[in-house]
C-alpha cells in the first residue's frame, strides 16, 4: 500500500512538471530564447529623405522603394500609405500591387525640407510575427529639386518601424 501511494504522488509530481509553463510559449527572439512576444496587428513604417540639401534648395519630388520580407503577412492598401511630417500638403502615389515592396512618388511644387515625409500602415495576418528587420529601402531612390533639377546626396531611409 504505502508503495502505491508513492507511486501514486510520484506520477501526479511528474504530470504537474509535465505541465509547467504551458500558459507561456517559448521563440527564439534574436536568437534566443524567450517569452513569445505578442502578436502584432499592424506595423507602421515612417520613411525620412535624408542628405544635405544645396543652398537655396529644396525637394520637389522624390521616388523610392519600400522593401519587405515576403511570407511574413503582411499587406497593404494604396489608402495605407500617406504624407506625414515634412510630406504634409504633397500628393504621393503608391504602387503596391507587389507583394513585397511598395513603389511610391512624391510631389510637392513649392518643396519640402528633409526628414519623415511618409507614413505606411502595414496589417499582419494572424499567425505571423514581422520585425523591424524585414524592411529596407531599395538603391536607386530619386531625388529632383522645385526646379526639376536631380539632387544628388539626396536618400529615402526607415526613420522608424513600430509594431502595434
Amino acid at each position: 500500500m504505502k508503495v502505491n501511494i508513492s507511486l501514486a504522488l510520484s506520477l501526479l509530481l511528474l504530470a504537474l512538471a509535465g505541465c509547467a509553463g504551458q500558459g507561456q510559449k517559448s521563440a527564439l527572439v534574436g536568437g534566443s530564447p524567450a517569452l513569445a512576444q505578442p502578436q502584432a496587428s499592424r506595423v507602421i513604417v515612417k520613411l525620412n529623405s535624408d542628405g544635405r540639401l544645396p543652398a537655396g534648395s529644396q525637394i520637389g519630388g522624390l521616388s523610392a522603394t519600400l522593401s519587405y520580407t515576403d511570407g511574413k503577412g503582411l499587406s497593404i492598401a494604396p489608402s495605407n500609405v500617406v504624407v506625414s511630417g515634412a510630406g504634409v500638403g504633397a500628393t504621393l502615389v503608391p504602387n503596391t500591387t507587389k507583394a513585397d515592396r511598395v513603389v511610391f512618388a512624391l510631389i510637392k511644387v513649392n518643396g519640402l525640407e528633409t526628414g519623415e515625409f511618409a507614413t505606411l500602415s502595414f496589417d499582419v495576418a494572424r499567425g505571423s510575427f514581422p520585425s523591424a528587420a524585414d524592411f529596407s529601402v531599395a538603391a536607386g531612390a530619386h531625388a529632383i529639386d522645385t526646379l526639376n533639377r536631380p539632387l544628388a546626396g539626396i536618400g529615402v531611409s526607415i526613420a522608424s518601424v513600430t509594431l502595434q
